[in-house]
C-alpha cells in the first residue's frame, strides 16, 4: 500500500529548498482530478479515482489526516465534479444524488464541507430534467450562472445561497431556446457577457444584477447575425472582445459599456476579412492577443487600446506561416508563451512587447518536433509548464525565466520517467502558499501531490519603482504609497489564483493603509493607475 511520503529536496544551484507531498487519495490507482476552489480556509476540489468507491467531492485543510471524501453527489450521470464555485464561505455545484435520478435531477447544490452539510440547494427545473447550471461566477457578492428552469430556456440567473434567493435575472431570449449566456467577465461594477436573441444575433451584454439593469452593450452587427463577441477580457475599466460589425470581420474592439463608447481598436487584416484575435490577455496596461493581418500568418501582436497603438510584435514564424502564439501568461515584467518559428517545434517563447526582445527561453526539443508546453502558471517566484522531454515522455517544468534556470522537478523518489501524461497542470490550485497537481511520478500511479516552494521571494525587482509597501509581511494591515501621479487609484488584493479579495477606488495622495479579510499567505497587489498596471507580491502573516 502506498504511504504518505514527505521529501525535502535541495536544490543548491535554485539557492532554495522544495518539498513535494504526496496523497495517494487511491492506493495503487489513478486520479483525475476536477476543479479547485478554496472556501473558507480549506481547499476543496473533486477527483475521479476509478477503481475505488473514493471518487466525488474531497476537502482538505493541507494535512494529510484531514484530507477526506465528503460527499459523493453525482454530476452528469457520474460522480465527477467540473464545475465548483464559492460564495460566502460555502461551496456551490451541480449533480443529483443518485444517477439519472427521477426526482429532481442535475441541479444547484451546496455543502459546507460536511455530509450532512452538503444538500440540493433548489430545483430550478422541476422534474428530474436537468437545469443545465454552468460558468458559475461571483459578483456583487451572489453566484451568477446559466441555467434552464424548463420553460425560458437557457438564461441568466443568480442566487443569494438561498432557495427563495435564488432567481433568473433576465429572459433575454424569450422561449423555450434561451439567450445561452457565456464568457462571464466581471469589469468593475459590471458583469459583461455573450448572449443571443432573434433580434440581435450573439453579441456583448451587461448586467448589474438586476433585471433593468441587464442590457445589450451594442447591436455592434445589425441584424440577427451577431457579432460573435469572444475572448472578453477586463481592461481596466474597459472591456476588449474580439467581434465582427459585418464589415470588417472579426477583428479587436473596445468597449465602456456604452453603445457609443463601443469602438474597433484595429482593423488587423484589412477589409472584410478576419483577423480572429484569440489569446487576447491583458499584462502592464498592454493588451496581448494572436491574429492573422493577412500577411504574417498567426502571429503574436500588442495594443495598448488604441489604433495607432496596435502593431505586430514579431512574425515568429517568417512569412505567411503561422506561429500560433498560445498559452499566454504574464511573469517577471514579460510575456511568456508557446509558439513555432518553423523549424524548432512548439517551445516557451518570452516578450517584453518589442520585436527585439521577443526570442526562445531554451530549446527543449531541438528540431520540428518541439517539447509542445502547455499550462504555463505561475507559482511563487517561479514559472512552471509541462512539456516533452522526448517524444514519448512528459515532465513537470520549473523555470526562473531565463534558459540556465529552467529544469525538470521531480521529488527524488520518481521512478516514472513520463510523469505528467494524463496530467493537465491548469487543473491545479495554489492553497496556503502550496500548489497541488495531480502527476504520476512512482509506481502508485496518478496521485495528487502538493508541491512546497520555501524560497518564494516577497520582495522582486519592480521596474516601475513607482509603489512602496510596508510592512511587508504585514499582520492587519499594509501601507501604500505611490510615486507617480494619478487621477485615479483603482486597488486590488487578489490571491495567487486570480481571485479579487478586496477592491478599493482611491483618488488623491498620501498613504493609503489597505485592510482586507483573508487567511496568512502569499497575495498579489494590483493598482490600475489610469492607463498603467503595476502588480507586487504581499505576505499575510
Amino acid at each position: 500500500m502506498k504511504q504518505f511520503v514527505l521529501i525535502f529536496w535541495l536544490l543548491p544551484l535554485w539557492g532554495f529548498s522544495q518539498s513535494f507531498t504526496d496523497f495517494a487519495l487511491n492506493p495503487n490507482g489513478d486520479v483525475s482530478l476536477g476543479d479547485l476552489v478554496e472556501a473558507n480556509g480549506k481547499l476543496y476540489f473533486s477527483a475521479a479515482t476509478l477503481s475505488n468507491n473514493k471518487t466525488g467531492l474531497w476537502v482538505t485543510d493541507g494535512t494529510l489526516n484531514q484530507t477526506r471524501l465528503f460527499s459523493q453527489v453525482y454530476h452528469g450521470g457520474n460522480l465527477f465534479q467540473y464545475d465548483l464555485a464559492t460564495l460566502n464561505g460555502k461551496l456551490f455545484f451541480h449533480g443529483e444524488p443518485t444517477p439519472n435520478d427521477q426526482v429532481n435531477g442535475i441541479e444547484l447544490w451546496t455543502s459546507d464541507g460536511t455530509t450532512a452539510g452538503t444538500q440540493l440547494l433548489v430545483d430550478i427545473n422541476p422534474g428530474p430534467a436537468p437545469s443545465e447550471i454552468s460558468a458559475m461566477i461571483e459578483f456583487g457578492n451572489e453566484l451568477f450562472f446559466a441555467a434552464n428552469d424548463g420553460t425560458h430556456g437557457l438564461e441568466l440567473w443568480k442566487t443569494d445561497g438561498t432557495a427563495n434567493g435564488t432567481v433568473m435575472v433576465k429572459d433575454i431570449q424569450p422561449g423555450v431556446n434561451g439567450s445561452l449566456p457565456t464568457n462571464f467577465t466581471v469589469v468593475g461594477s459590471s458583469l459583461f457577457f455573450r448572449a443571443f436573441d432573434d433580434v440581435n444575433g450573439h453579441e456583448i451584454w451587461k448586467t448589474d444584477g438586476t433585471s433593468a439593469g441587464t442590457v445589450l452593450v451594442k447591436d455592434l452587427n445589425p441584424g440577427p447575425f451577431g457579432s460573435g463577441g469572444v475572448g472578453l477580457a477586463a481592461f481596466g475599466t474597459q472591456l476588449i472582445f474580439a467581434g465582427s460589425d459585418g464589415t470588417t470581420g472579426q477583428e479587436l474592439w473596445i468597449t465602456d459599456g456604452t453603445s457609443a463608447g463601443t469602438v474597433q481598436i484595429a482593423d488587423v487584416n484589412p477589409g472584410s476579412a478576419n483577423s480572429f484575435p484569440f489569446n487576447i490577455t491583458v499584462k502592464q496596461g498592454q493588451i496581448y492577443f494572436s491574429a492573422d493581418d493577412g500577411v504574417h500568418g498567426n502571429e503574436l501582436w500588442v495594443s495598448d487600446g488604441t489604433t495607432a497603438g496596435t502593431q505586430l510584435v514579431k512574425d515568429i514564424n517568417p512569412g505567411s506561416a503561422h506561429s500560433y502564439a498560445s498559452g499566454f501568461l504574464a511573469f517577471n515584467n514579460k510575456l511568456y508563451f508557446a509558439a513555432t518559428d518553423g523549424s524548432q517545434g512548439y517551445e516557451v517563447w518570452m516578450t517584453d512587447g518589442t520585436e527585439s526582445g521577443t526570442s526562445m527561453l531554451v530549446d527543449i526539443v531541438p528540431g520540428v518536433d518541439g517539447s509542445n508546453p502547455t499550462d504555463l502558471l505561475q507559482y511563487g517566484a517561479n514559472l512552471y509548464f509541462t512539456a516533452n522531454t522526448t517524444a514519448t515522455d512528459r515532465q513537470l517544468y520549473q523555470s526562473d525565466g531565463s534558459a540556465s534556470g529552467t529544469h525538470v522537478i521531480e521529488p527524488p523518489s520518481a521512478t516514472n520517467s513520463n510523469p505528467m501524461t494524463g496530467s493537465i497542470l491548469s487543473l491545479s490550485a495554489i492553497y496556503q502558499g502550496d500548489l497541488y497537481f495531480t502527476a504520476h511520478f512512482n509506481a502508485g500511479g496518478r496521485e495528487l501531490w502538493r508541491l512546497s516552494d520555501s524560497g518564494t521571494a516577497i520582495e522582486e525587482a519592480d521596474v516601475f519603482q513607482h509603489i512602496k509597501l510596508f510592512p511587508n509581511p504585514m499582520i492587519d494591515v499594509i501601507y501604500l504609497e505611490m510615486g507617480a501621479s494619478a487621477s485615479q487609484l483603482e486597488i486590488e488584493v487578489l490571491t495567487l489564483l486570480g481571485e479579487v479579495v478586496s477592491r478599493q477606488i482611491h483618488v488623491g495622495g498620501g498613504t493609503i493603509p489597505l485592510r482586507w479579510e483573508g487567511s496568512p499567505g502569499m497575495y498579489l497587489l494590483r493598482v490600475r493607475a489610469d492607463r498603467e498596471t503595476y502588480m507586487r507580491k504581499i505576505m499575510r502573516e
